[in-house]
């Protein structure tokens, strides 16, 4: 994960930018309905009447608005302040929240004080040899048998790699979404020993398309930005399903797993509802 830099005018401005970006965004790039559906249905499974503390990983606007709306006591993470604020302008629940900024995988907050962890694609934001801190530092700041609620980007068993121009003559038959053409355009440049794919490739192709009138600018607004999110290293990271849930395995079990069904990519970006091991 980066460094948390000094905040600066240019990195307001920035922030500004990222925020009018994701209003635009389509998934699983952003939680789709049926993801916020199944998000909820998870969550319906602890609430009671105690006072639920939730620890959301990101800024992300639909999670934090889920846990406000049902009342829970809030607490988000992420590394830049201005992104929080500035994500908060999406948002359509109102109430009070406790930001952090700080790096994932070392959290400023005590021990054995969190409900339920809750965050859409975090690990796929992580390099793969860090998801094992990850998973430790969650399972550090949850209550005895706390849970866990997150969406994980999986690398397919079947090959589904298709060339950019099969992908763009799919997306044009209506056969997959614009969000699903970004993420299966970026497994063309998957590194099967780092488990990483640098979307800043798939980019690259989806601009070209964009400038050649290929994509109109609403289109485009949907899966890529004119500002600097597409123009540098943006890395995502896609275990294959057993060593992720081999791993997760260790620290958590595996109540429940859901698929989002209103995109293509959902197919392969299961939602887990884990709980920690004693």
């Amino acid at each position: 994960m980066e460094k948390i830099t000094k905040v600066t005018k240019d990195s307001v401005k920035q922030a500004d930018k990222i925020a009018k970006v994701w209003k635009n965004l389509v998934a699983p790039i952003r939680p789709s309905k049926d993801d916020i559906k199944i998000y909820q249905k998870f969550v319906n499974k602890i609430k009671n009447k105690k006072k639920i503390k939730a620890l959301i990983l990101g800024s992300t606007p639909e999670l934090r608005d889920l846990a406000l709306k049902d009342q829970f006591e809030v607490i988000f993470v992420d590394l830049s302040k201005e992104i929080a604020n500035t994500m908060k302008k999406l948002m359509k629940q109102k109430g009070k929240e406790r930001f952090i900024r700080a790096n994932w995988l070392n959290i400023p907050l005590e021990d054995s004080q969190i409900d339920i962890c809750m965050g859409d694609d975090v690990f796929t934001m992580v390099d793969w040899n860090q998801w094992e801190k990850l998973l430790q530092e969650i399972k550090r700041l949850l209550i005895p048998e706390g849970h866990l609620l997150t969406k994980v980007f999986i690398y397919p068993k079947k090959n589904i790699i298709k060339t950019p121009d099969k992908l763009y003559q799919d997306y044009k038959k209506g056969k997959i979404t614009i969000g699903d053409y970004t993420e299966l355009l970026g497994l063309n440049f998957y590194d099967k020993k780092t488990r990483r794919v640098n979307m800043k490739f798939a980019f690259k192709i989806e601009r070209g398309l964009w400038k050649e009138k290929k994509f109109t600018d609403q289109e485009f607004k949907k899966i890529n930005s004119k500002t600097k999110i597409g123009n540098r290293d943006f890395f995502l990271t896609y275990p294959n399903k057993n060593e992720w849930e081999k791993l997760l395995k260790k620290y958590f079990e595996i109540l429940d797993e859901d698929y989002p069904k209103d995109y293509w990519f959902g197919k392969i970006s299961p939602i887990y509802f884990a709980r920690a091991r004693k």
